[in-house]
């Protein structure tokens, strides 16, 4: 686990330490807590990439869609969606299987395929 900046290495460390006193009866539950906090860090690295708040749609929120609620709001089928979820940066795989859509990362696909010119 070289790949980890100094910042971290204590988290890292720590970690470590969690896992190696853990029984095997113990790995779904640190499994689904390692996934819970993949899907915290994807989400705050999208909100990263967000607009500063004043150029920012007055009432959009911070939300993450069901595939269904994302499916009516970009009119694509749900099976496109699923098939597809790797090329949309607005996706999220908060646990495996389970497939999320920012709501603002949306809205701005939205708005950047609306001012692109038809070819």
């Amino acid at each position: 686990m070289e790949c980890f900046t100094k910042k971290y290495q204590a988290l890292s460390d720590q970690l470590d330490q969690v896992l190696s006193r853990s029984l095997s009866t113990d790995c779904p539950d640190l499994i689904a807590i390692g996934e819970r906090f993949t899907a915290q860090v994807r989400l705050k690295m999208m909100q990263g990439l967000q607009p500063p708040l004043d150029q920012a749609h007055p009432l959009s929120e911070e939300r993450l869609l069901t595939v269904n609620e994302a499916s009516r709001k970009l009119g694509m089928t749900k099976d496109y969606l699923y098939r597809h979820a790797d090329q949309f940066p607005f996706a999220i795989r908060v646990v495996p299987h389970q497939l999320r859509f920012s709501l603002q990362g949306i809205e701005r696909y939205i708005r950047q395929r609306k001012s692109r010119p038809a070819s």
